[in-house]
Protein backbone atom coordinates (compact mmCIF):
# COMPACT_ATOMS: atom_id res chain seq x y z
CA UNK A 1 0.00 0.00 0.00
CA UNK A 2 1.23 3.52 -0.85
CA UNK A 3 1.78 5.36 2.41
CA UNK A 4 1.64 8.73 0.70
CA UNK A 5 -1.86 7.97 -0.68
CA UNK A 6 -3.14 6.81 2.71
CA UNK A 7 -1.92 9.97 4.42
CA UNK A 8 -3.65 12.09 1.81
CA UNK A 9 -6.98 10.27 2.36
CA UNK A 10 -6.78 10.72 6.15
CA UNK A 11 -6.09 14.42 5.70
CA UNK A 12 -9.19 14.76 3.54
CA UNK A 13 -11.42 12.97 6.06
CA UNK A 14 -10.17 15.21 8.83
CA UNK A 15 -11.02 18.33 6.83
CA UNK A 16 -14.53 17.06 6.15
CA UNK A 17 -15.17 16.30 9.85
CA UNK A 18 -14.07 19.79 10.83
CA UNK A 19 -16.44 21.23 8.27
CA UNK A 20 -19.38 19.21 9.67
CA UNK A 21 -18.61 20.32 13.22
CA UNK A 22 -18.62 23.92 12.08
CA UNK A 23 -22.01 23.48 10.42
CA UNK A 24 -23.50 21.86 13.51
CA UNK A 25 -22.39 24.81 15.60
CA UNK A 26 -24.05 27.20 13.19
CA UNK A 27 -27.29 25.15 13.27
CA UNK A 28 -27.35 25.18 17.07
CA UNK A 29 -26.89 28.94 17.18
CA UNK A 30 -29.68 29.50 14.66
CA UNK A 31 -32.06 27.23 16.62
CA UNK A 32 -31.37 29.06 19.87
CA UNK A 33 -32.05 32.39 18.16
CA UNK A 34 -35.45 31.14 16.94
CA UNK A 35 -36.38 29.86 20.39
CA UNK A 36 -35.51 33.17 22.00
CA UNK A 37 -37.69 35.03 19.51
CA UNK A 38 -40.81 32.78 20.03
CA UNK A 39 -40.64 32.33 23.86
CA UNK A 40 -43.77 34.00 25.53
CA UNK A 41 -43.59 36.24 28.54
CA UNK A 42 -44.11 34.04 31.62
CA UNK A 43 -47.47 34.75 33.31
CA UNK A 44 -49.41 32.89 36.04
CA UNK A 45 -52.23 30.91 34.43
CA UNK A 46 -54.91 29.21 36.52
CA UNK A 47 -55.75 25.66 35.41
CA UNK A 48 -59.18 25.21 33.81
CA UNK A 49 -61.98 23.51 35.70
CA UNK A 50 -61.69 20.38 33.57
CA UNK A 51 -58.24 20.59 31.97
CA UNK A 52 -57.76 18.21 29.06
CA UNK A 53 -55.12 15.58 29.70
CA UNK A 54 -51.72 16.59 28.39
CA UNK A 55 -50.87 13.01 27.63
CA UNK A 56 -52.93 9.87 27.12
CA UNK A 57 -54.09 7.90 30.17
CA UNK A 58 -51.84 5.12 31.23
CA UNK A 59 -53.86 2.13 32.42
CA UNK A 60 -52.55 1.02 35.84
CA UNK A 61 -51.48 -2.54 36.33
CA UNK A 62 -54.14 -3.07 39.05
CA UNK A 63 -57.43 -1.16 38.98
CA UNK A 64 -59.41 -0.44 42.19
CA UNK A 65 -61.99 -3.04 43.11
CA UNK A 66 -65.22 -1.02 42.81
CA UNK A 67 -68.75 -2.32 42.98
CA UNK A 68 -71.01 -1.06 40.18
CA UNK A 69 -73.37 1.78 41.16
CA UNK A 70 -76.81 0.77 42.36
CA UNK A 71 -79.37 1.11 39.59
CA UNK A 72 -81.42 4.27 39.98
CA UNK A 73 -85.15 4.40 39.29
CA UNK A 74 -85.99 8.05 39.93
CA UNK A 75 -86.47 8.27 43.71
CA UNK A 76 -85.47 11.83 44.77
CA UNK A 77 -84.24 10.57 48.14
CA UNK A 78 -81.76 8.22 46.43
CA UNK A 79 -80.55 10.66 43.76
CA UNK A 80 -77.70 12.12 45.77
CA UNK A 81 -76.25 8.72 46.64
CA UNK A 82 -76.46 7.56 43.02
CA UNK A 83 -74.64 10.66 41.72
CA UNK A 84 -71.89 10.22 44.31
CA UNK A 85 -71.38 6.60 43.24
CA UNK A 86 -71.11 7.69 39.60
CA UNK A 87 -68.61 10.43 40.48
CA UNK A 88 -66.41 8.04 42.47
CA UNK A 89 -66.45 5.50 39.65
CA UNK A 90 -65.32 8.04 37.04
CA UNK A 91 -62.69 9.55 39.33
CA UNK A 92 -60.98 6.25 40.14
CA UNK A 93 -61.23 4.75 36.63
CA UNK A 94 -60.79 7.70 34.21
CA UNK A 95 -59.21 5.52 31.52
CA UNK A 96 -62.39 3.42 31.20
CA UNK A 97 -64.56 6.33 30.04
CA UNK A 98 -62.34 8.87 28.22
CA UNK A 99 -65.19 10.73 26.44
CA UNK A 100 -68.32 12.49 27.65
CA UNK A 101 -70.53 10.21 25.56
CA UNK A 102 -68.97 7.13 27.15
CA UNK A 103 -69.70 8.54 30.62
CA UNK A 104 -73.31 9.34 29.70
CA UNK A 105 -73.76 5.85 28.27
CA UNK A 106 -72.50 4.40 31.56
CA UNK A 107 -74.99 6.51 33.54
CA UNK A 108 -77.95 5.57 31.32
CA UNK A 109 -76.97 1.90 31.60
CA UNK A 110 -77.57 2.17 35.37
CA UNK A 111 -81.03 3.78 35.15
CA UNK A 112 -84.38 2.01 35.55
CA UNK A 113 -88.09 2.86 35.65
CA UNK A 114 -88.96 6.53 35.22
CA UNK A 115 -85.31 7.65 35.21
CA UNK A 116 -84.66 5.40 32.21
CA UNK A 117 -87.86 6.60 30.53
CA UNK A 118 -86.55 10.16 30.83
CA UNK A 119 -83.13 9.35 29.31
CA UNK A 120 -84.28 7.04 26.49
CA UNK A 121 -85.56 9.77 24.13
CA UNK A 122 -82.38 11.82 24.58
CA UNK A 123 -80.19 8.90 23.56
CA UNK A 124 -82.42 7.57 20.79
CA UNK A 125 -82.77 10.95 19.04
CA UNK A 126 -79.06 11.66 19.44
CA UNK A 127 -79.63 14.98 21.18
CA UNK A 128 -76.56 17.24 21.60
CA UNK A 129 -76.91 16.85 25.36
CA UNK A 130 -75.73 13.21 25.18
CA UNK A 131 -72.33 14.48 24.02
CA UNK A 132 -71.84 16.90 26.94
CA UNK A 133 -71.54 15.17 30.30
CA UNK A 134 -71.80 18.36 32.37
CA UNK A 135 -75.03 19.50 30.68
CA UNK A 136 -76.50 16.01 30.91
CA UNK A 137 -75.89 15.78 34.66
CA UNK A 138 -77.29 19.31 35.21
CA UNK A 139 -80.50 18.30 33.46
CA UNK A 140 -80.56 15.06 35.45
CA UNK A 141 -80.36 16.97 38.75
CA UNK A 142 -83.11 19.40 37.75
CA UNK A 143 -85.48 16.48 37.16
CA UNK A 144 -84.63 14.04 39.95
CA UNK A 145 -82.91 16.16 42.61
CA UNK A 146 -85.23 19.15 43.07
CA UNK A 147 -84.10 22.14 45.15
CA UNK A 148 -86.76 21.42 47.78
CA UNK A 149 -84.51 18.75 49.30
CA UNK A 150 -82.98 21.19 51.76
CA UNK A 151 -86.37 22.39 52.91
CA UNK A 152 -87.53 18.84 53.51
CA UNK A 153 -84.30 18.02 55.34
CA UNK A 154 -84.77 21.03 57.63
CA UNK A 155 -88.34 20.00 58.47
CA UNK A 156 -87.29 16.42 59.14
CA UNK A 157 -84.41 17.57 61.33
CA UNK A 158 -86.71 19.72 63.47
CA UNK A 159 -89.15 16.80 63.90
CA UNK A 160 -86.47 14.21 64.68
CA UNK A 161 -86.65 12.70 68.20
CA UNK A 162 -84.54 10.05 69.92
CA UNK A 163 -87.42 8.20 71.56
CA UNK A 164 -86.39 4.63 72.44
CA UNK A 165 -83.51 4.57 69.96
CA UNK A 166 -79.92 4.48 71.19
CA UNK A 167 -78.04 7.75 70.98
CA UNK A 168 -75.83 6.28 68.26
CA UNK A 169 -78.83 5.61 66.00
CA UNK A 170 -80.30 9.02 66.78
CA UNK A 171 -77.00 10.76 65.99
CA UNK A 172 -76.68 8.87 62.70
CA UNK A 173 -80.07 10.11 61.48
CA UNK A 174 -79.27 13.62 62.72
CA UNK A 175 -75.95 13.79 60.87
CA UNK A 176 -77.53 12.53 57.64
CA UNK A 177 -80.13 15.30 57.65
CA UNK A 178 -77.73 17.99 58.87
CA UNK A 179 -75.35 17.29 55.97
CA UNK A 180 -78.00 18.68 53.60
CA UNK A 181 -78.06 22.03 55.40
CA UNK A 182 -75.66 24.90 56.01
CA UNK A 183 -76.60 25.46 59.64
CA UNK A 184 -73.96 26.64 62.09
CA UNK A 185 -72.79 24.66 65.11
CA UNK A 186 -74.95 26.52 67.64
CA UNK A 187 -78.16 25.79 65.75
CA UNK A 188 -77.30 22.11 65.30
CA UNK A 189 -76.46 21.70 69.00
CA UNK A 190 -79.75 23.30 70.03
CA UNK A 191 -81.83 21.09 67.73
CA UNK A 192 -79.90 17.94 68.68
CA UNK A 193 -80.36 18.59 72.42
CA UNK A 194 -84.07 19.25 71.94
CA UNK A 195 -84.56 15.83 70.35
CA UNK A 196 -83.06 13.82 73.23
CA UNK A 197 -85.42 11.61 75.23
CA UNK A 198 -86.61 12.69 78.68
CA UNK A 199 -84.44 10.21 80.57
CA UNK A 200 -81.23 11.48 79.00
CA UNK A 201 -82.26 15.13 79.33
CA UNK A 202 -82.97 14.64 83.04
CA UNK A 203 -79.60 12.94 83.49
CA UNK A 204 -77.58 15.82 81.97
CA UNK A 205 -79.76 18.72 83.13
CA UNK A 206 -77.30 19.77 85.85
CA UNK A 207 -74.12 19.08 83.88
CA UNK A 208 -71.90 21.31 81.77
CA UNK A 209 -72.12 19.96 78.23
CA UNK A 210 -69.59 20.37 75.39
CA UNK A 211 -70.30 23.21 72.98
CA UNK A 212 -69.24 21.45 69.78
CA UNK A 213 -71.74 19.05 68.21
CA UNK A 214 -69.33 16.14 67.72
CA UNK A 215 -67.98 16.46 71.27
CA UNK A 216 -71.55 16.57 72.59
CA UNK A 217 -72.49 13.40 70.69
CA UNK A 218 -69.45 11.56 72.05
CA UNK A 219 -70.19 12.68 75.62
CA UNK A 220 -73.88 11.78 75.49
CA UNK A 221 -73.19 8.42 73.85
CA UNK A 222 -71.17 7.37 76.91
CA UNK A 223 -73.95 8.43 79.30
CA UNK A 224 -76.66 6.78 77.20
CA UNK A 225 -74.73 3.51 77.15
CA UNK A 226 -74.36 3.55 80.95
CA UNK A 227 -78.08 4.23 81.41
CA UNK A 228 -79.05 1.37 79.12
CA UNK A 229 -76.69 -1.02 80.89
CA UNK A 230 -78.13 -0.04 84.25
CA UNK A 231 -81.70 -0.48 82.99
CA UNK A 232 -80.95 -3.96 81.64
CA UNK A 233 -79.33 -4.95 84.93
CA UNK A 234 -82.40 -3.86 86.90
CA UNK A 235 -84.74 -5.73 84.54
CA UNK A 236 -82.75 -8.95 84.96
CA UNK A 237 -82.82 -8.64 88.75
CA UNK A 238 -86.63 -8.43 88.72
CA UNK A 239 -87.06 -11.64 86.77
CA UNK A 240 -87.60 -14.79 88.90
CA UNK A 241 -84.72 -17.19 88.96
CA UNK A 242 -85.74 -20.29 87.02
CA UNK A 243 -83.75 -23.31 88.07
CA UNK A 244 -83.73 -26.49 86.00
CA UNK A 245 -85.59 -29.44 87.45
CA UNK A 246 -83.27 -32.03 89.00
CA UNK A 247 -82.70 -35.23 87.09
CA UNK A 248 -82.85 -38.54 88.90
CA UNK A 249 -83.27 -42.21 88.07
CA UNK A 250 -86.62 -43.91 88.53
CA UNK A 251 -86.14 -47.47 89.86
CA UNK A 252 -89.38 -49.42 89.55
CA UNK A 253 -90.52 -51.42 92.56
CA UNK A 254 -91.77 -55.01 92.24
CA UNK A 255 -95.46 -54.97 91.39
CA UNK A 256 -97.79 -56.42 94.01
CA UNK A 257 -100.93 -58.32 92.88
CA UNK A 258 -104.09 -57.78 94.93
CA UNK A 259 -107.00 -60.25 94.80
CA UNK A 260 -109.24 -60.00 91.74
CA UNK A 261 -111.97 -58.02 93.47
CA UNK A 262 -113.45 -54.58 92.92
CA UNK A 263 -110.86 -51.94 93.77
CA UNK A 264 -110.61 -50.72 97.36
CA UNK A 265 -109.13 -47.48 98.59
CA UNK A 266 -105.63 -48.81 99.07
CA UNK A 267 -105.48 -51.45 96.33
CA UNK A 268 -103.49 -51.44 93.13
CA UNK A 269 -104.46 -52.24 89.56
CA UNK A 270 -105.51 -55.71 88.33
CA UNK A 271 -102.77 -58.27 87.75
CA UNK A 272 -102.16 -59.13 84.13
CA UNK A 273 -103.32 -62.73 84.63
CA UNK A 274 -106.68 -61.68 86.11
CA UNK A 275 -107.14 -58.99 83.48
CA UNK A 276 -106.56 -61.56 80.70
CA UNK A 277 -108.94 -64.05 82.34
CA UNK A 278 -111.75 -61.50 82.54
CA UNK A 279 -111.25 -60.47 78.94
CA UNK A 280 -111.17 -64.11 77.81
CA UNK A 281 -114.40 -64.92 79.64
CA UNK A 282 -116.13 -61.65 78.66
CA UNK A 283 -116.32 -60.37 82.24
CA UNK A 284 -116.21 -56.77 83.41
CA UNK A 285 -112.69 -55.56 84.08
CA UNK A 286 -113.87 -53.57 87.10
CA UNK A 287 -116.26 -55.75 89.12
CA UNK A 288 -115.52 -59.16 87.55
CA UNK A 289 -119.18 -59.90 86.80
CA UNK A 290 -120.75 -60.79 83.49
CA UNK A 291 -123.49 -59.14 81.49
CA UNK A 292 -121.73 -55.85 80.93
CA UNK A 293 -118.32 -54.39 80.11
CA UNK A 294 -116.08 -51.91 81.87
CA UNK A 295 -117.65 -48.88 80.19
CA UNK A 296 -121.13 -49.76 81.46
CA UNK A 297 -120.19 -51.14 84.89
CA UNK A 298 -122.71 -49.85 87.49
CA UNK A 299 -120.17 -50.13 90.28
CA UNK A 300 -117.51 -48.11 88.50
CA UNK A 301 -117.15 -44.47 89.74
CA UNK A 302 -117.96 -42.00 86.98
CA UNK A 303 -115.54 -39.11 86.45
CA UNK A 304 -116.48 -35.65 85.23
CA UNK A 305 -117.73 -35.45 81.61
CA UNK A 306 -115.06 -35.11 78.99
CA UNK A 307 -112.25 -36.25 81.30
CA UNK A 308 -111.57 -39.47 79.42
CA UNK A 309 -107.93 -39.58 80.41
CA UNK A 310 -108.77 -40.53 84.02
CA UNK A 311 -108.04 -44.11 84.95
CA UNK A 312 -110.88 -46.53 85.63
CA UNK A 313 -109.05 -47.85 88.68
CA UNK A 314 -108.47 -46.12 91.95
CA UNK A 315 -104.94 -46.20 93.23
CA UNK A 316 -102.99 -45.10 96.27
CA UNK A 317 -100.25 -42.67 97.15
CA UNK A 318 -97.52 -43.91 99.45
CA UNK A 319 -94.83 -41.81 101.03
CA UNK A 320 -92.44 -42.16 103.96
CA UNK A 321 -90.34 -39.40 105.47
CA UNK A 322 -87.59 -40.91 107.60
CA UNK A 323 -85.64 -38.71 109.95
CA UNK A 324 -82.86 -37.10 108.01
CA UNK A 325 -80.83 -33.90 108.48
CA UNK A 326 -81.62 -33.11 104.85
CA UNK A 327 -85.29 -32.64 105.74
CA UNK A 328 -84.37 -29.65 107.89
CA UNK A 329 -83.69 -27.73 104.68
CA UNK A 330 -87.20 -28.42 103.39
CA UNK A 331 -90.10 -26.02 103.76
CA UNK A 332 -92.26 -27.57 106.48
CA UNK A 333 -95.03 -26.05 108.54
CA UNK A 334 -96.45 -27.32 111.87
CA UNK A 335 -99.92 -28.83 111.50
CA UNK A 336 -102.47 -30.04 114.09
CA UNK A 337 -104.98 -32.67 112.93
CA UNK A 338 -108.25 -33.26 114.77
CA UNK A 339 -111.67 -34.74 113.84
CA UNK A 340 -114.94 -35.57 115.54
CA UNK A 341 -114.00 -39.03 116.79
CA UNK A 342 -110.43 -38.15 117.74
CA UNK A 343 -109.43 -38.15 121.37
CA UNK A 344 -106.14 -36.29 121.07
CA UNK A 345 -105.06 -33.97 118.25
CA UNK A 346 -102.15 -35.18 116.17
CA UNK A 347 -99.15 -32.86 116.00
CA UNK A 348 -96.99 -33.15 112.86
CA UNK A 349 -95.16 -31.21 110.15
CA UNK A 350 -96.53 -30.82 106.63
CA UNK A 351 -94.13 -30.70 103.69
CA UNK A 352 -94.87 -27.76 101.38
CA UNK A 353 -94.39 -28.65 97.71
CA UNK A 354 -95.38 -25.87 95.31
CA UNK A 355 -95.37 -28.31 92.37
CA UNK A 356 -97.75 -30.90 93.86
CA UNK A 357 -100.98 -31.68 91.97
CA UNK A 358 -103.02 -31.64 95.21
CA UNK A 359 -102.79 -32.14 98.98
CA UNK A 360 -101.99 -35.73 100.04
CA UNK A 361 -101.60 -37.73 103.24
CA UNK A 362 -99.97 -41.12 103.66
CA UNK A 363 -102.54 -43.92 104.03
CA UNK A 364 -100.31 -45.67 106.54
CA UNK A 365 -100.28 -42.52 108.66
CA UNK A 366 -104.08 -42.32 108.43
CA UNK A 367 -104.52 -45.93 109.61
CA UNK A 368 -102.00 -45.52 112.41
CA UNK A 369 -103.93 -42.61 113.92
CA UNK A 370 -107.38 -44.06 113.07
CA UNK A 371 -108.26 -41.23 110.72
CA UNK A 372 -111.62 -42.05 109.07
CA UNK A 373 -111.34 -42.89 105.38
CA UNK A 374 -114.01 -41.73 102.94
CA UNK A 375 -114.09 -43.15 99.44
CA UNK A 376 -113.60 -40.46 96.80
CA UNK A 377 -116.31 -40.82 94.18
CA UNK A 378 -114.46 -38.88 91.48
CA UNK A 379 -110.95 -40.14 90.70
CA UNK A 380 -108.18 -37.57 90.93
CA UNK A 381 -105.67 -37.50 88.12
CA UNK A 382 -102.07 -37.60 89.35
CA UNK A 383 -99.67 -35.96 86.91
CA UNK A 384 -95.93 -36.22 86.49
CA UNK A 385 -93.59 -33.23 86.60
CA UNK A 386 -94.04 -32.63 82.87
CA UNK A 387 -97.85 -32.42 83.27
CA UNK A 388 -98.70 -35.78 81.67
CA UNK A 389 -100.86 -38.35 83.54
CA UNK A 390 -98.98 -41.29 85.00
CA UNK A 391 -99.53 -44.48 83.00
CA UNK A 392 -97.89 -46.89 85.45
CA UNK A 393 -97.10 -46.81 89.16
CA UNK A 394 -94.31 -44.27 89.53
CA UNK A 395 -91.62 -44.71 92.17
CA UNK A 396 -88.44 -42.88 92.96
CA UNK A 397 -86.04 -42.27 95.82
CA UNK A 398 -84.63 -38.82 96.43
CA UNK A 399 -82.70 -37.57 99.45
CA UNK A 400 -83.69 -40.64 101.51
CA UNK A 401 -87.40 -40.03 100.74
CA UNK A 402 -89.36 -42.84 99.10
CA UNK A 403 -92.39 -42.07 96.91
CA UNK A 404 -94.74 -44.31 94.94
CA UNK A 405 -98.15 -43.59 93.42
CA UNK A 406 -100.59 -44.85 90.83
CA UNK A 407 -101.76 -42.57 88.06
CA UNK A 408 -105.13 -41.80 89.74
CA UNK A 409 -106.17 -41.37 93.30
CA UNK A 410 -109.57 -41.80 94.93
Amino acid sequence: MDLAGTAQQLSGLESRLEDQDHRLDQFAQALQTLLNRTAPTPVEVLPPVNPPPSEPFSVPTSSPNLLPPVRYGGDPNACRGFLNQISIHFELTPWSYPTDRAKIAFVINHLTDKALRWANPLWETDKPIVYNYREFMSAFRRVFDPPGRKTNAAKSLLRLRQGTKSLGDYALEFRSLASELNWNNEALVAVFSEGLNDELQDEVAARDLPEELEDLITYLSYIDERLRHRRNTKDRSKKPLVRPLPRFSVPLLPESHPPPEPMQLDSTKLPDSERQRRRREGLCLYCGLGGHLLKGCPKRPQGPPGNSCLSAFRGQLLGTFPSSPKLENRLRVPVTLSWESSRNPVQLYALVDSGAADNFIDIGFARKHAIPLVEKKTPLLVQAIDGRPLETPFCFVRNSEHFCWDRTLS
